[in-house]
């Protein structure tokens, strides 16, 4: 059966916090292989402290990872990037996380992430001005070669949202360590890139069933909005499949 983890980002859409949601997830325990832990900004990342009860939980997994901060940091060679590094690093050791996951848009050294505890992966982007460079696999794959130790995460809205294949990233099958499944969506008029798959037409699904048999975690990253909070377990059905 497939490997599935769920992203502790689905809770912060409606207000959960990173503990309530790891001790949310705890219900699905017997369905799911891992949590991936979403530290966000600097400032927030030093302030988050997981308690016994969340530690236990992510303990209890095999495939857990981290999302590296992604919002107002800059990984270069300062002080804030040296702290920002310490503290990821604590909370892989505290999780005995498999990979760590870094928007590549926000890296300046790469020297600083080649040699990070577990396997440090760059992330596809979606189709936002700020990410240009950083969307197709082409872009990507230039980055991979350039830092031989880097895992890649695949984005499938991402890729969907620059109408590109997800599957091209399948070039660089042997560096795919993780893939966030996520779907389209439309929330208020607005399309959103965090999406249930589960919700794609069957085609769309079908399209990237090489990527969805990669024996790697297939990441859960939908927004859990109260009206779709229940398709989270049918979600992890369907990938299980895989």
């Amino acid at each position: 059966m497939a490997i599935v983890t769920v992203s502790t980002g689905g809770y912060h859409p409606i207000g959960m916090s990173k503990r309530e949601g790891i001790h949310d997830l705890a219900q699905f325990r017997d369905v799911i292989d891992g949590i991936e832990l979403v530290l966000g900004e600097p400032q927030t990342t030093f302030g988050l402290k997981l308690d016994k009860k969340a530690l236990d939980i992510l303990n209890s997994f095999d495939y857990n990872s981290v999302h590296m901060p992604f919002e107002k940091i800059e990984y270069k060679k300062d002080a804030e990037t040296k702290k920002i590094m310490e503290k990821g690093l604590e909370f892989c050791e505290q999780i005995n996380a498999k990979n760590a996951v870094f928007h590549p848009h926000c890296i300046t050294d790469y020297s600083l992430i080649d040699p990070f505890s577990c396997t440090p992966c760059i992330e596809n982007m979606d189709k936002k001005t700020p990410y240009q460079g950083f969307q197709f696999s082409n872009e990507i794959g230039e980055i991979l070669k350039q830092h031989p130790k880097l895992g890649l995460c695949v984005d499938t809205a991402h890729a969907w949202s620059v109408k590109t294949d997800p599957s091209k990233f399948l070039e660089y099958k042997d560096r795919i360590k993780s893939i966030h499944v996520n779907g389209e969506t439309i929330r208020e008029g607005v399309l959103k890139e965090h999406g249930f798959l589960i919700e794609e037409p069957r085609e769309r699904i079908n399209s990237i069933k090489e990527l969805l048999s990669l024996k790697v975690p297939l990441v859960i990253e939908a927004s859990f909005y109260p009206e779709k909070k229940h398709l989270l377990k049918e979600e992890i059905e369907l990938l299980k499949n895989y």
